[in-house]
């Protein structure tokens, strides 16, 4: 009688064990879900990055269309036509393209 007991707390523990590693570590386990809650955390903080970055690039479009200040920028930054008393920032990229 305490032979079968044994055998059926074995099997009892073995099952609980394999049911709590697949509800724990398995593919849809707590460990998964929380792996998976920080991929879309990182991924919503890249999104909302390129959002600002699409909006800052709008708002350039629209300068450039609005008036002449942004053509004339970049015309007195790439052919350095600075005027006296005046600073001309060079950006280092495109003079090197």
């Amino acid at each position: 009688m305490e032979n079968k007991t044994s055998i059926y707390l074995c099997i009892f523990l073995s099952a609980s064990f394999a049911v709590g590693y697949y509800f724990v570590l398995g593919k849809r386990g707590i460990h998964e879900y929380f792996s998976l809650q920080k991929k879309i955390e990182s991924k919503m903080k890249q999104i909302s990055s390129t959002r600002d970055e699409i909006y800052a690039l709008n708002n350039t479009i629209t300068q450039w269309q609005a008036g002449t200040f942004e053509l004339e920028k970049l015309c007195r930054e790439k052919l350095q036509m600075g005027q006296p008393e005046e600073f001309v920032y060079i950006n280092a990229h495109a003079v090197t393209k």
